[in-house]
């Protein structure tokens, strides 16, 4: 038997769901120029690093069918993770409506910051480029984004009755 025959398939991943790709509202021009953009991506929760490369037509498909946020050739893009633990630079090398290849892919690595406060009921998380406050129970988003953690915290106790 040859080793052809007996190689097996490549195993085929599910294909991404709606809520895996990313959404062009998280998807910001820092600069527009003449030739190229510079843009600020926010991944969704279940992406990873691996999805950029080895799935581009899924993952960027919702943000290159918007006119208003998509990629072209030699645009600047700054990716960040959901969590805000790590982040790529990379120029994007292609374009077409249905995804984009990333070159010059650079991770930089987050330093870990103090714990968000939670109070057992309501916690305080990253949310896209900003800080909102979640109901534990059913992860459900309670307030405004935020840009500084210590404005979503004083939202968070607003969300408790107060006595009169």
């Amino acid at each position: 038997m040859s080793n052809v025959a007996a190689a097996k398939p490549a195993e085929k991943k599910p294909p991404l769901g709606f809520h895996d790709e990313i959404d062009p509202h998280h998807v910001k021009r820092q600069y527009e120029g003449f030739r190229w953009d510079i843009v600020e991506v926010y991944l969704p929760p279940s992406a990873s690093l691996v999805d950029l490369n080895e799935r581009p037509d899924e993952l960027w498909r919702r943000v290159q069918m918007n006119s208003a946020t998509a990629l072209k050739h030699g645009d600047e893009v700054r990716i960040w993770a959901a969590d805000q633990s790590w982040l790529v630079r990379a120029i994007v090398a292609g374009a077409t409506e249905r995804g984009v290849v990333l070159a010059d892919i650079k991770r930089i690595e987050m330093p870990a910051r103090q714990a968000l406060y939670s109070d057992g009921t309501y916690a305080v998380r990253f949310y896209f480029g900003g800080f909102a406050v979640f109901r534990l129970s059913d992860g459900m988003k309670m307030t405004d984004t935020f840009a500084i953690a210590a404005h979503a915290e004083r939202a968070l106790k607003g969300l408790y009755p107060r006595p009169l």
